[in-house]
């Protein structure tokens, strides 16, 4: 798995820039990144304990948490590395000074994870996603339309929207994923670390 996304990391990162796309180097990284992938998933598909268990993604409520977790990942990266460089290259400074920028988001983003882990036990969790989505949808629209004239004040409360969005997910998704299975396809079963015979 780890090689055949550096292949594709390679290809997509060379591609276009250093090398053509129809270049050797880039075909041959492409078909070694394919038989990779299959190879992984032939070997995930015999494993007893497999790093992913493909048949739990028949499960609708588990594939639409990870294709949404997808999505928002997606978001979340392209807005810590949008942002910053729009600061910079408008309001000056040094890259340190732009970054901070981030911390409204990433502090909203913690405050409504605890939000949303709440919610759970008080609503659905398409309600609270429908919810997430419209503000994380929301802030990424704002944070899409900013004039090189906009304010600090502005932006960070653009930041602050999309902070709240993605903080909602983050639980709600987590819990989602795995709410169809039991303990034992949710992970390992630690053994106690005293028995009850020994402390009885």
């Amino acid at each position: 798995m780890i090689g055949s996304v550096i292949c594709l990391m390679f290809v997509l990162e060379l591609g276009g820039t250093r090398y053509a796309w129809d270049s050797g180097i880039l075909i041959s990284l492409s078909i070694v990144f394919a038989v990779l992938l299959a190879g992984f998933v032939l070997a995930e598909r015999k494993a007893e304990a497999p790093i992913i268990s493909f048949s739990m993604f028949g499960n609708r409520l588990y594939a639409a948490s990870v294709a949404a977790a997808f999505f928002y990942g997606t978001g979340f990266v392209t807005a810590t590395v949008y942002v910053p460089i729009f600061i910079q290259g408008v309001f000056g400074g040094s890259a340190t000074r732009s970054g901070m920028i981030l911390m409204p988001m990433l502090i909203a983003g913690v405050l409504f994870s605890q939000l949303g882990s709440r919610l759970t036990t008080k609503t659905s969790y398409r309600n609270l996603m429908i919810g997430s989505a419209l503000l994380f949808g929301a802030g990424m629209y704002l944070l899409s339309t900013l004039p090189s004239e906009t304010s600090r004040w502005m932006t960070t409360f653009f930041m602050i929207v999309t902070g709240m969005g993605i903080g909602v997910s983050m639980s709600v998704l987590m819990q989602s994923a795995v709410h169809p299975f039991d303990l034992r396809r949710r992970g390992p079963r630690l053994r106690p670390l005293y028995s009850s015979a020994r402390w009885g």
